[in-house]
C-alpha cells in the first residue's frame, strides 16, 4: 500500500491505514520540541501510555529531507530513527531526550538531531526495519512508496509551509499538522491537546511540561476582550489590550489578530481589505489569579502588564477600519490576504476557532469582519475601548488618557460613568458657557484654553474658562471642534501641466471656516532645507456648502 501525502489525507483512510491516534493500547505523540533560542539543548520527544507500558517494540522516526541532494530530489528521506526501550511511570508519560537535556529526568536519552526547519514528519512506529538515510519517497511526488514498519501508532507533522510543491517546500506524509507559525515558520515545538488536536509551543521552552501533563488548551477555555487603547495624544507608547477569563487558565494556542489595510512596498499597491496586520501568540502564558491578563508595549506606563510585547509589538494602527480577533490555532501570516476579492467577507480563515471579536471604526471605507461596531468617535476610529460594569457592554472610551477613562489590570469603569468626558466630547457643554464639570466640547479651544488655566480641565469650566474662550479661540467656532472639519482630497501633480491642484475639505454644512488657514511645509532654499511654509492659503469668509 502506497500512504499519500498530507495534502487532502482522509481520516478515514489514516486510521484504515493503521495511523490511528490514541486508539486503545497504543502509545501516542504528545509533547515535541525541535528548536529554541540559541543551542538546541532541550530537543525531546513526549509519549503517553498507559502506565506500566513496554515501549519495546517502538521506534521513533522522522521523515524530511536530505540535505545533499538536489530539490526535488530530497523528499522523504529518513532523518532520524531512535528505537525506544523502558517502561512508561505512574504518570503516563515517557520521554526521549538528548543528553544534555535540562527540563526535568528523561527515561530514555540518546543522541539525534531533530530539524527546526522545513516540512518534517514525526511518527511513532511499531515493527521497524528501515535505517536513516533511507528513500521512502523514491520519485518525489509526495506519496511513500515504501513503509519499513508494521504499523504506526501516532503521527504528527511540523510544517513550514501548508501546501509544499516538493521543490521550493519539502512534502509532509502524515496528519495531523502543526504550523506554520505566526512568522510562517515551522513550529520551535508542539503539545497535544485534550481533544487530539495539536498547539504551536512558545519559541523558549519555559511552559513545556515533559513528563506531565500538557495544559488545557485554549479552545477548553473562556476567554474574552475587556478593554484595549490603540491611540493616544502623540506616541502611542501606552498600547494595551486586557483579556478577561478563568485564573490561571491557559492561554496557549490562543492569538490575537488585528485585520485592516496594507500597502506592497515594492508595486506601492494599497489593498484596504482583509489584511492580517498584527499576530500576537499567547502559547505558554496564563490568565492571572484575579481574571484579568494585561499585554502591553515596554513603553507602557499605565501599570504593570502580565505580558509585554517585544519592542516592535502590537503598533496598531489608528487611522483605518480595524477588526480585532481572539482565534485559537492560527496559522496565518503578516499581511497575509484573508479577503481575497475584497467584499468584506473573509475568504480564509486560517484558524481553529474565533472566541471573541469586535471592530473599531471611523470614517474611512476599510472593511470590517465583525458583527460587534465600535465607534466612529466624532470622524475618528476610537482610541480606547472596554466593556463596562455591570451591564457588559462595549463603551468607548476618551482619547485622552488624563481623561481617565483607562483601567488597564483592574475592574472596569461602570456604565454610569460615561461618557467620560474630555476636550471635544460633545457632551462636555460649550466653550463659551460656563458649567460645573470640566471640559467643553470644542476640542482645539478647549486645549487653548487648558493651556492658559489648567484648572479648567481638571475641576470645572467656570466663568473664567468661558471668559478665557472668547479671547483664546477667537471667537469660539464650530471649526475649532475636532473632527468638524478635515482634509478630504488633493491633487498636486498630474501628466503634462499641472492644470488641476486642488485641495478639497470635507466638514458639516453650514460650517464656517472663517478662522482655519491650509498650511503646506515642504524644503525652501539650500540654505533652509526642511521644514519651511511654502504655501499658506486663508479661508477667511469661506463656508462649507450643502453638500459638506
Amino acid at each position: 500500500m502506497r500512504i499519500s501525502a498530507a495534502i487532502g489525507l482522509s481520516l478515514s483512510f489514516i486510521l484504515s491505514a493503521g495511523w490511528s491516534q490514541a486508539a486503545l493500547g497504543q502509545a501516542v505523540l504528545n509533547e515535541i520540541r525541535v528548536d529554541e533560542p540559541g543551542a538546541d539543548f532541550n530537543e525531546y520527544i513526549e509519549i503517553a501510555a498507559a502506565p506500566g507500558s513496554s515501549m519495546n517494540g517502538l521506534t521513533y522516526v522522522v521523515i524530511g529531507d536530505d540535505d545533499f541532494a538536489f530539490p526535488p530530489l530530497q523528499n522523504g528521506v529518513i532523518e532520524v530513527a531512535v528505537p525506544l526501550s523502558g517502561i512508561v511511570g505512574a504518570s503516563g508519560f515517557f520521554v526521549l531526550a538528548e543528553a544534555s537535556f535540562t527540563l526535568g529526568i528523561a527515561n530514555q536519552y540518546e543522541v539525534f538531531n531533530l530539524e527546526s526547519a522545513d516540512n518534517t514528519t514525526h511518527l511513532l512506529v511499531r515493527g521497524f526495519t528501515g535505517a536513516v538515510g533511507d528513500d521512502l519517497d523514491l520519485n518525489d511526488d509526495g506519496i511513500l512508496d515504501s513503509q519499513p514498519w508494521t504499523s504506526v501508532d501516532s503521527s504528527v507533522s511540523l510544517i513550514e509551509v501548508s501546501a509544499p510543491d516538493g521543490a521550493t517546500s519539502d512534502f509532509y506524509y502524515a496528519q495531523p499538522t502543526v504550523g506554520p507559525d505566526g512568522l510562517g515558520a515551522s513550529p520551535a515545538g508542539a503539545t497535544r491537546c485534550e481533544n487530539g488536536s495539536w498547539n504551536l509551543l512558545a519559541a523558549d521552552a519555559m511552559a513545556d511540561t515533559p513528563g506531565a501533563a500538557n495544559p488545557v488548551c485554549g479552545g477548553a477555555v473562556a476567554v474574552a476582550f475587556s478593554e484595549m487603547r490603540i491611540d493616544q495624544t502623540g506616541t502611542d507608547n501606552d498600547e494595551y489590550v486586557e483579556l478577561v477569563g478563568a485564573p490561571a487558565a491557559s492561554l496557549s494556542g490562543i492569538s490575537i489578530i488585528a485585520i485592516g489595510d496594507y500597502t506592497d512596498p515594492i508595486t506601492t499597491l494599497p489593498d484596504l481589505q482583509g489584511r492580517v496586520e498584527s499576530i500576537t501568540d499567547l502559547t505558554g502564558l496564563s490568565i492571572a489569579s484575579d481574571g484579568r491578563f494585561l499585554i502591553a508595549k515596554p513603553t507602557f506606563t499605565l501599570g504593570i502588564a502580565d505580558f509585554t510585547t517585544t519592542a516592535t509589538g502590537f503598533n496598531f494602527e489608528n487611522s483605518d477600519n480595524i477588526t480585532f480577533l481572539l482565534v485559537t490555532g492560527f496559522t496565518g501570516i503578516m499581511n497575509q490576504d484573508l479577503d481575497t476579492d475584497d467584499n468584506g467577507i473573509l475568504d480564509l480563515t486560517p484558524w481553529t476557532a474565533v472566541l471573541d471579536e469586535f471592530a473599531v471604526k471611523g470614517s474611512d471605507s476599510t472593511a470590517v469582519y465583525s458583527a460587534t461596531i465600535l465607534g466612529p468617535d466624532g470622524a475618528y476610529v476610537p482610541g480606547q475601548v472596554s466593556l463596562c460594569t455591570p451591564d457588559n457592554t462595549w463603551m468607548i472610551g476618551p482619547f485622552t488618557i488624563a481623561a481617565g477613562g483607562d483601567t488597564p489590570g483592574e475592574a472596569n469603569l461602570p456604565c454610569t460613568a460615561y461618557p467620560v468626558l474630555e476636550c471635544g466630547e460633545l457632551e462636555a457643554g460649550a466653550c463659551d458657557t460656563a458649567h460645573t464639570t470640566p471640559y467643553c466640547a470644542e476640542a482645539n479651544c478647549c486645549n487653548a484654553v487648558c493651556a492658559i488655566d489648567p484648572s479648567c480641565c481638571q475641576l470645572a469650566w467656570d466663568q473664567v474658562c468661558a471668559d478665557q474662550s472668547v479671547l483664546s479661540c477667537s471667537p469660539a467656532t464650530s471649526s475649532c471642534a475636532r473632527g468638524v472639519t478635515w482634509l478630504n482630497e488633493i491633487r498636486i501633480d498630474q501628466t503634462g501641466t499641472d492644470l488641476d491642484e486642488y485641495i478639497e475639505i470635507g466638514g458639516a454644512p453650514g460650517t464656517a471656516l472663517t478662522d482655519l488657514t491650509i498650511i503646506v511645509i515642504g524644503d525652501g532654499a539650500s540654505t533652509a532645507g526642511s521644514g519651511v511654509i511654502e504655501r499658506a492659503f486663508s479661508l477667511a469668509a469661506a463656508t462649507i456648502p450643502e453638500d459638506g
